[in-house]
C-alpha cells in the first residue's frame, strides 16, 4: 500500500504543487493513511514519508498539526461515538462482553506475551519457560512451587489495584436500564465483581483466580481461595517458601486455580457451567420479551469473545453491537465499530461529548 500511495503522488506531484497548499497534502495523507489502516502511523511518520517526495519548500509556514496515532481523532470516528451513544439510549438491556485487555487499564502489567512477561519477571526466562508452558496444567504438576509462586504473584498485583474508571461507568449504564444486565468475560481476575457487579449476572468463561481445584481432579469441586494466600515467594527463584496448597476435598494432591488452561482436560467447570445455564435463561427471557439488546464488547482480542459476541448479534434483529477494538472484523451497519486499543475514548465521551470534539486537531 505504500508503495502504491507513493508512486501516485511521485507521478501527480506537479499538479499537486499547483492546485494544493502542503497542509491540503497533509490532510490527503492523513486520510489516505486512515483508509489503509494505519492507525500506528504517528505525523512525524507521515512527515518522514512525504519528505522524500515533496522536495519543494513550501511557499508558506504550515502549521505543526496534531499527532495522527489513532483513529479516534478523525471527524468520522465522532459519529461513530455519536451513534453508539445513540444505540446505548434505545436499548432496552446491556450485555457487556470482555477480554482480559480491559485488565491492562486497572495498571495490570501486560504478561500476554513472552517479551512481556519476562520482562516482569526475569527468572523465568532464565528458565526457558515461555507463555505457552505456563499455561498447561503440567506447569504445576512439574514445577508446583515454581507455579504457585507465579500464581502468588499475579493475585498479590490483582488484590492491590482496584478496577479503572471504565468498569464503573459501564456498570452505572448497564443498570439504568429496565431489565438487569449481564457480563460475559474471559478475564480470571474477578474486576466485574470487584466493581459492584452481581456475580449471578456473570459468566467467567475460562474460570477465575479466586477459585481452586483439586489438580488431579479428585472431583469436579471448586472451592473460593481464602484470601490472602498467605505464601511467601522467593523472588530469586520465584519459589513459594511453604508446603504447596492442598485439595481441600481430598487432602492428597496438590490444588491449583480453577482457571481452563491450553488442553485442560483436567479443568472443573462446575462453576462455569452454572454461570452459563443462568446466562441461558436471561436470554431467553430477553428474546421472549423482544427487548432491544446493546452489545458492549470491549478488550477482546481472544477468538472466544469475539465469536461469541457474534453469535448473540445474529440470534435476533434486535441485538445491536459495539465492537471497541483496533480491528473491525466484519462489523456492518447498524452495529458500531470504535477503532480503539481501549474502552477509556468511548467513556470518555459518554461522560463529556464536547471534550472528544475539541480533541480534534485543528486542521481537520
Amino acid at each position: 500500500y505504500m508503495g502504491t500511495v507513493k508512486r501516485i503522488i511521485e507521478r501527480t506531484m506537479p499538479l499537486c504543487r499547483a492546485y494544493f497548499s502542503p497542509l491540503c497534502l497533509l490532510k490527503l495523507a492523513n486520510t489516505t493513511y486512515s483508509s489503509l489502516k494505519y492507525e500506528t502511523t504517528t505525523y512525524r511518520q507521515h512527515q518522514r514519508f512525504f519528505s522524500s517526495v515533496i522536495t519543494k519548500p513550501p511557499s508558506h509556514p504550515c502549521p505543526s498539526p496534531r499527532s495522527f496515532s489513532s483513529f479516534h481523532h478523525l471527524p468520522s470516528s465522532i459519529a461513530r461515538l455519536q451513534k453508539a451513544a445513540a444505540l446505548i439510549k434505545s436499548s432496552d438491556v446491556i450485555l457487556i462482553t470482555a477480554g482480559s485487555g480491559m485488565l491492562l487499564d486497572c495498571g495490570f502489567p501486560d504478561i500476554s506475551t513472552n517479551e512481556g512477561l519476562w520482562a516482569k519477571y526475569p527468572r523465568l526466562k532464565e528458565l526457558g519457560l515461555s507463555l505457552s508452558e505456563l499455561s498447561k496444567p503440567e506447569f504445576f504438576d512439574l514445577l508446583p512451587e515454581l507455579a504457585w509462586g507465579v500464581v502468588s504473584e499475579i493475585t498479590s498485583i490483582l488484590d492491590s489495584i482496584v478496577p479503572s474508571e471504565s468498569f464503573f461507568v459501564l456498570k452505572s449504564i448497564a443498570e439504568n436500564k429496565p431489565y438487569p444486565p449481564f457480563v460475559y468475560t474471559s478475564g480470571v481476575d474477578g474486576m466485574f465483581q470487584k466493581a459492584g457487579f452481581s456475580d449471578d449476572y456473570i459468566v467467567e468463561c475460562c474460570g477465575s483466580l479466586n477459585y481452586i481445584q483439586c489438580s488431579t481432579p479428585c472431583n469436579s469441586s471448586v472451592h473460593p481461595i481464602n484470601k490472602p494466600l498467605g505464601l511467601t515467594v522467593d523472588h530469586s527463584t520465584l519459589k513459594i517458601q511453604e508446603e504447596v496448597p492442598m485439595c481441600p476435598s481430598c487432602c492428597s494432591a496438590s490444588a491449583r486455580p480453577n482457571v481452563w488452561m491450553a488442553s485442560d482436560n483436567r479443568w472443573a467447570g462446575t462453576r462455569v457451567r452454572a454461570q452459563l445455564q443462568r446466562y441461558e435463561a436471561w436470554i431467553e427471557n430477553v428474546t421472549k420479551q423482544k427487548l432491544r439488546l446493546c452489545i458492549i464488547e470491549c478488550g477482546a482480542q481472544s477468538p472466544q469473545i469475539l465469536q461469541f459476541s457474534e453469535r448473540v448479534l445474529k440470534s435476533s434483529a434486535n441485538h445491536f453491537l459495539i465492537r471497541i477494538n483496533r480491528r473491525k472484523l466484519g462489523i456492518d451497519d447498524p452495529n458500531v465499530w470504535i477503532p480503539d486499543k481501549s474502552l477509556q475514548s468511548f467513556i470518555d465521551y459518554l461522560k463529556d461529548p464536547s471534550r472528544e470534539k475539541n480533541r480534534l486537531p485543528s486542521m481537520l
